[in-house]
């Protein structure tokens, strides 16, 4: 930060750098806080001396299936999977396995095979292939296979003896209308394993054991997101589909291997909202079904008690998802996976209390080990200066295991058994310990970090300092705080620390160090402005914006105050921009219809009135507000042409799709693997925002271009009234313009010059205005007068580190619409919040990153339109846009703040990932906020002000 003073004012694309990087490191810092890698490296497996029950395991995993789904019956009362049911029942177990966010395929199958749930750090380091290396219960059999989804059965390639067969891609079309056919695709290729496994005599490890036999089946996720969720008629058929195809499958291994030694696992990786979406916290999402049967499963358990689905509510077992590893493992007899955290569920465990206190202590065992591990590891790299480990597991693990061992040498199974779990829970709390070793010491780096950032933007609003005035002065806190920055890096290099804790040490110290260099600098000028600064102002407008803030940071957990927060801006419009009392009252309408979007529901049925009504206002809207001129030009009306046209064909697709949805099928005329009306859709979807840029310089003009070219995006991707907002957001930044930004006593900070073009790169408003001149020649002069001129402090009025009411309430007003134009549209702050069927008129061959891009850019083109609106806003009135963005980024910072201390790693897991969400959308909002600032600059860059004019 040695730039700073003016030099980030010559330069500011260096702060906005710095600004980049910085939220970069703060938002990943939750991550080190509370969600370390729970693998730990250097484990060996344990010998194991169990007396195996089974010879195979049978996995089957039913992509995205709801517990209840499967424990429920049809309208006529008949259970929907009732071979599953009975197995449960009558021949084995039954329970939910609770798994954790994010609830995706990955995350889910790890935890299934592996024992342990990825971090969120290594789920951003690939999709397929393994970001970090780790052990799974494949890499310790003789033979393991797995079948099904391509993007799901590779994740183990390089495990041991496992192999995989996948179908191809485009297998995976939403488009059709029956998508049993992934699952019957995975039953015919089981069966033609099995026959090939018995076809001769030769030894064969499905035969000989120990083996897996890994079945996943997509077609429930697959027709839940295409029909509309766990609800549809498709899904539910789907059950009873999965359910008759295990019952063929087991009767084809019982004939197959009749030595009886074969286990049955049958769960889920997670499952589905009504919204047909999953990834987050909520139980629709966390409650997986486990039915286990065969060989080593304990039967039922008698009880009088009916749960809600109609079964014995004492033989349901509630287990972690990340058990059915050890499980599987006690099961075949084998090692378990060594980088599983959690103790194998004996209260599913059968047979007799040998084996289950065996499997109980090899088990335990495990867990020690992998504490141990960890233990050594944290002491070689603690932060502090002395460690300190697991107490209550320290003290009495050697006790705990002494009194094991007595218990199996005694034969008293049962007390080995319950040590054993004892042991393993300890076990993992001390894991768990670890892991969150040194969050409290990065909590306060980071705490400190914040605060630091927040208080060098403030000062680079306020002040502009010279590098040149007492040079042996002002340099003593940079030299400090870089000798405390080396102090840090040598201590954390002696700990072999991670390359992230360097970054959170020398972040608090070099944003102090260059706060108290500038506050040092600049003591004088900042009396001035403490001195002229109207005390009633500050000591009403600061805790206003701090409740509006946190009126902001509210609406992430109930979209609904956004009305209220909008009906308030609305308010503030007509009050301090006063125009006449027609023009206030339709801007003040206008906020409150778009905030009233926010009450609508998240769960959308497909519409067609609405999303191509949505486009027939849009083209109304902008035909009735449009600058009609004799001298507008064949070109320019002909851009507006067609722009019409191409939101008309918007509209027609979204008919056609919905009356003829086999035409997103057909492939008669396909071109690079698209339908005709798909093709049409990519050209109108990534074509129509280009045409803007050919509109003319005129603001109306352009910022009406912009609005139509993105409002056919918008509707070719819609569902339902997503179109109908983003023509009320529009009118709520028509109006915003209308009403102007006059200034009105003081409110806004006092500007050199005003009107003309302004630049983000912090040039000034008017033509040939220098600002890093000004700088300049405002140093300059503190510097001749020793710094103690009144001039100087006259001078430092003029130059645009001033912020004034005004400035804070456009800064305010765009933070609330960049928020409500992603609430709107009808998502929450969660993954599981984005319907897939918005995509579906562009692809429905499952890819995840094509899908996924689609769906952020649905995202972001309510924001782009309301940056284009806010740059032109800025331009208009004469501010520097530079000067705006950072007030934007400080008053952003304060909700992640208040964020980033709701940050939770204990409670629910519905609580946790959201809190998590929260934290992460606020960071990315500011880097996203620069990046929509860099895009406005391409569709806004050298409009005018006027809308008449030569060059118009």
């Amino acid at each position: 930060m040695s730039a700073v003073g003016g030099g980030y004012w010559d330069h500011p694309s260096a702060l906005v750098c710095l600004g980049v990087a910085v939220h970069l490191v703060l938002a990943y810092s939750v991550i080190d806080i509370h969600f370390q890698t729970p693998v730990v490296p250097g484990i060996a497996p344990l010998p194991v001396n169990i007396s195996a029950p089974a010879k195979r395991v049978v996995l089957i995993v039913a992509d995205g299936l709801r517990a209840d789904k499967l424990f429920s019956s049809d309208a006529s009362g008949a259970p929907l999977a009732p071979f599953l049911r009975s197995r449960g029942l009558e021949h084995g177990a039954f329970g939910v396995a609770h798994t954790r966010p994010p609830t995706e395929s990955r995350p889910g199958h790890v935890a299934i095979a592996a024992g342990f749930y990825e971090d969120p750090s290594a789920l951003l380091s690939g999709w397929k292939v393994n970001p970090v290396k780790f052990d799974s219960i494949f890499n310790h059999t003789l033979g393991s296979w797995g079948l099904g989804a391509p993007d799901v059965v590779p994740i183990f390639e390089g495990h041991g003896p496992y192999a995989y067969d996948a179908y191809p891609p485009d297998f995976e079309d939403f488009s059709a209308d029956d998508l049993t056919t992934l699952d019957a695709w995975v039953f015919d290729r089981a069966f033609g394993l099995i026959q090939n496994a018995t076809a001769t005599n030769e030894s064969h490890p499905l035969k000989d054991g120990p083996s897996v036999l890994f079945l996943h089946l997509l077609g429930l996720d697959s027709n839940g997101h295409a029909h509309g969720g766990p609800s549809s008629p498709e899904y539910l058929h789907n059950i009873k589909f999965v359910d008759q195809g295990i019952r063929n499958l087991a009767g084809w291994v019982e004939a197959a291997f009749p030595d009886g030694c074969t286990s049955f696992v049958f769960t889920a990786d997670h499952g589905m909202t009504a919204q047909a979406s999953h990834g987050d916290g909520s139980p629709e999402n966390t409650e997986t079904p486990l039915v286990l049967w065969g060989p080593g499963i304990r039967g039922r358990l008698a009880s009088q008690n009916v749960s809600e689905w109609g079964y014995n509510s004492k033989s349901r077992v509630d287990i972690e998802q990340a058990q059915i590893a050890p499980l599987m493992a006690a099961l075949l007899g084998v090692s378990t996976p060594v980088n599983a955290l959690f103790h194998v569920p004996v209260e599913l465990l059968g047979v007799g209390d040998l084996f289950r206190s065996q499997a109980a202590w090899a088990s335990a065992r495990q867990v020690v080990a992998a504490y141990e591990r960890k233990a050594e590891q944290v002491e070689e790299t603690v932060v502090g200066w002395k460690f300190r480990p697991y107490g209550p597991l320290q003290n009495g693990k050697d006790v705990l295991m002494s009194r094991i061992e007595k218990a199996l040498h005694c034969q008293r199974y049962p007390e080995a058994e319950r040590l054993s779990t004892e042991l393993a829970d300890l076990a993992e709390d001390g894991l768990l310990y670890l892991q969150r070793y040194d969050g409290p010491v990065l909590k306060v780096a980071v705490s400190l970090s914040f605060l630091g950032w927040m208080a060098f933007l403030a000062l680079q609003l306020l002040v502009c300092v010279g590098n040149q005035h007492h040079a042996s002065i002002i340099n003593t806190w940079r030299v400090v705080g870089s000798v405390l920055i080396l102090l840090s890096w040598l201590r954390l290099a002696l700990a072999g620390a991670q390359f992230t804790y360097y970054l959170y040490a020398v972040l608090p110290l070099a944003c102090w160090a260059e706060v108290l260099h500038i506050i040092q600098q600049s003591t004088k000028v900042l009396k001035s402005r403490a001195l002229d600064a109207p005390v009633a102002t500050v000591g009403v407008g600061v805790p206003a914006v701090l409740l509006f803030l946190f009126g902001i940071s509210s609406g992430f957990n109930n979209r609904r105050i956004f009305l209220f927060l909008m009906c308030v801006a609305g308010v503030q419009a007509m009050l301090l921009r006063p125009r006449s009392g027609m023009q206030g009252f339709l801007c003040f309408s206008s906020f409150a219809v778009c905030g009233a979007f926010t009450w609508l529901p998240l769960t959308k049925s497909s519409n067609p009135v609405m999303s191509s009504g949505g486009g027939l206002m849009g083209i109304v809207a902008v035909l009735s507000t449009r600058p009609w001129r004799q001298d507008m030009g064949n070109w320019r009306l002909a851009i507006l042409l067609a722009q019409i046209l191409t939101v008309l064909a918007a509209s027609c697709l979204v008919w056609i799709s919905h009356l003829t949805p086999s035409q997103l099928r057909s492939r008669s005329g396909a071109l690079m693997g698209w339908t005709p009306m798909q093709a049409l859709s990519w050209l109108i979807f990534t074509g129509s925002p280009l045409i803007p840029l050919l509109s003319g310089c005129a603001f109306q003009e352009r910022i009406q271009s912009v609005f139509l070219g993105f409002l056919s995006s918008i509707t070719v991707v819609s569902i339902s009234w997503e179109p109908l907002f983003f023509c009320s957001l529009w009118w709520v930044l028509w109006s915003w313009q209308e009403m102007g930004s006059a200034d009105v006593m003081h409110i806004r900070a006092p500007s050199v010059k005003s009107g003309g073009r302004s630049h983000f790169t912090g040039s000034g408003p008017g033509p040939g205005y220098s600002h890093k001149g000004e700088c300049q020649e405002g140093c300059g002069r503190y510097n001749q007068v020793g710094g103690d001129s009144a001039a100087y402090a006259s001078h430092q009025q003029q130059l645009p580190h001033g912020v004034g009411l005004a400035d804070v309430v456009d800064a305010l007003t765009f933070l609330l619409l960049i928020n409500v134009a992603f609430f709107g549209q009808g998502n929450a702050a969660s993954v599981a919040s984005f319907d897939i069927a918005s995509v579906y008129r562009l692809t429905t061959v499952f890819n995840p990153f094509i899908m996924g891009g689609v769906l952020v850019a649905k995202i972001l083109i309510p924001l782009v339109l309301v940056t284009c609106a806010f740059t032109a806003k800025v331009q208009r009135a004469g501010m520097w846009q530079f000067r705006m963005y950072l007030l934007v980024v400080l008053l952003s910072n304060v909700i992640a703040l208040r964020f980033f201390f709701l940050v939770r790693n204990t409670g629910s897991w519905a609580e946790i990932g959201t809190s998590l969400g929260f934290y992460g959308i606020m960071n990315a909002q500011v880097v996203i906020v620069l990046v929509l600032i860099g895009v406005s600059q391409i569709y806004m860059g050298g409009i005018s002000s006027q809308s008449k004019g030569k060059n118009d």
